[in-house]
């Protein structure tokens, strides 16, 4: 008997509803399907139809008997709406939530395929930092091994700093990445927050970016260390920032 609105994107203007049942699945993200007439969205569509014809459907169930043959049936049903405007394609459940599966597995795919980039285009950028520094400290760093520093506690120095920097952007990101996740979750995710029901930070996935993080302030310092030994004392002395 509660009466509520939506607000349509694909069907646009506000939509009035009267709930006349809850149902609870199985399943978590069936919990999430609203259900009502197909006659309350035809009577709005034939009023402004747009791009999106009235009196037409996009998808029909079928259920069969246990003796029948799916094959068969969806050849048959296919066969019925042959050189017709509104062709079909028959399929089974599962071959049909599978085109679902392989378009948001080409999503993840694209998205790993970004993070790679981003995460080597950052090793750059955290490697020509550490490079800079470590030129600066040219002189520092062999005065250091002048008086008996080994070349293996220097490059410890080196990796620190590298850590220290990487650290703190990640504690950087963290602080931003929070907030995306809890409280400006749908201001973020608006439309898109609907198929991505359990857009939540992860334990696993904040200690493999501490991973990530550690790796590449490791990864960064190893030109700096290359740079610092091959470096003679008398030239590093001498040199001048």
């Amino acid at each position: 008997g509660d009466r509520f609105q939506l607000r349509g994107t694909i069907y646009p203007g506000m939509w009035d509803f009267t709930v006349a049942g809850v149902f609870h699945a199985s399943e978590a993200a069936r919990n999430r399907l609203l259900l009502f007439r197909w006659e309350y969205l035809n009577e709005r569509v034939k009023e402004s139809p747009g791009n999106r014809p009235p009196d037409s459907v996009g998808v029909i169930i079928t259920r069969l008997r246990q003796q029948a043959n799916p094959d068969s049936v969806a050849q048959s049903i296919d066969a019925l709406f042959a050189n017709s405007p509104a062709e079909t394609r028959t399929e089974s459940e599962t071959a049909f939530q599978q085109g679902f599966v392989s378009m948001s597995s080409n999503i993840i795919l694209a998205l790993n395929a970004i993070s790679i980039v981003v995460l080597i285009i950052v090793l750059l950028v955290l490697a020509n930092t550490m490079l800079m520094t470590a030129r600066e400290r040219f002189r520092e760093y062999s005065i250091l091994r002048s008086i008996g520093f080994l070349d293996r506690s220097v490059s410890w120095l080196i990796v620190g700093e590298s850590l220290l920097l990487s650290v703190c952007g990640f504690v950087v990101f963290l602080g931003v990445l929070f907030p995306v996740f809890t409280s400006l979750r749908t201001l973020v995710m608006n439309d898109l927050a609907g198929f991505f029901p359990k857009f939540v930070l992860d334990p696993s996935l904040i200690l493999a970016s501490i991973f990530i993080c550690l790796g590449l302030g490791c990864g960064a310092a190893v030109l700096p260390i290359l740079a610092v030994r091959r470096l003679s004392l008398v030239a590093g002395i001498r040199h001048i920032d």
